[in-house]
């Protein structure tokens, strides 16, 4: 839900911070987060490998992404670019990691049923993030209450994050090492 209000929302969001409709400078100012997002994708997940802690890294990952996206809704527009920068690689770099521990815990045929089952849940939170955002932020009278609520969400997901813990994971540091 946290990837999807991000997706959706984020050019709206900079043109607000930017006081301006959509136009070419909010669509500059939309590619640094993703350049951030880019780079975090690239790096975390081979930081996690290295040490074999992708359980720690896909945990502060989310963590950060959480925060940021809360410290988003309510800063000034120059450290809410920067929460968003934060917020977006938190949210790109944790799932190289997750889908890696999934694919490695499940294995075999049983891979097969459970990316289906992550995504067909990915897919419903497509639809009711959006739809969330909109009803939080007309229920409080803020552009920004969804926001907020979303980050709790991505809260709770960091704290799911923890109980994978328990998978073994040698294939995947030795995959994210490739």
């Amino acid at each position: 839900m946290g990837v999807s209000v991000v997706v959706f929302y984020l050019p709206t969001f900079v043109g607000k911070l930017l006081g301006t409709g959509p136009n070419a400078l909010v669509g500059f100012v939309v590619a640094i987060p993703w350049t951030c997002a880019l780079i975090a994708t690239f790096a975390v997940p081979r930081w996690a490998a290295r040490g074999n802690r992708l359980v720690v890294f896909g945990f502060a990952s989310l963590l950060v992404a959480a925060i940021s996206m809360f410290v988003a809704a309510g800063a000034s527009p120059l450290l809410s670019m920067i929460a968003l920068c934060l917020a977006v690689a938190g949210l790109w770099a944790v799932q190289p990691i997750f889908w890696s521990m999934l694919t490695n815990y499940l294995g075999g045929m049983a891979v097969v049923s459970g990316v289906a089952m992550v995504n067909t849940i990915g897919n419903v939170g497509n639809f009711v993030s959006p739809n969330v955002k909109a009803w939080a932020d007309a229920s409080i009278g803020s552009s920004v209450a969804g926001l907020i609520l979303l980050s709790g969400v991505v809260v709770l997901a960091a704290i799911l994050f923890i109980g994978t813990r328990r998978s073994s994971q040698p294939a995947v540091v030795k995959a994210l090492h490739t």
